[in-house]
């Protein structure tokens, strides 16, 4: 099932942009600007001595392990790939508006 091109006025995503690896980053982008006017992204910024992307075991509750592939953003970083500005930049986080 697809959604119609413009069928929404805004996509909105927070710590999913963050999980995306490069060739899955662009077909969202894709998939973003075809069905929306507008893109807002929360993701996380980079801290002291963090990798810019890397791969972190996660342990669940039930005991498992699972890899999770994590990238962390410049705000300017982030703002120039969406192509779009930078709303806000906290400690945490940075949310951009394209």
């Amino acid at each position: 099932m697809s959604c119609e091109n413009d069928a929404f006025d805004l996509v909105f995503t927070s710590y999913y942009y963050c999980h995306l690896e490069d060739d899955d980053r662009q077909r969202f982008l894709a998939e973003a600007r075809r069905v929306a006017a507008e893109l807002v992204v929360v993701a996380s910024i980079r801290g002291d001595g963090d990798a810019l992307a890397r791969w972190e075991e996660r342990r669940l509750k039930d005991g498992s392990k699972w890899n999770v592939y994590k990238r962390v953003f410049e705000g300017p970083d982030l703002a120039a790939e969406l192509g779009g500005e930078i709303a806000f930049k906290g400690r945490w986080f940075v949310v951009v508006q394209a």
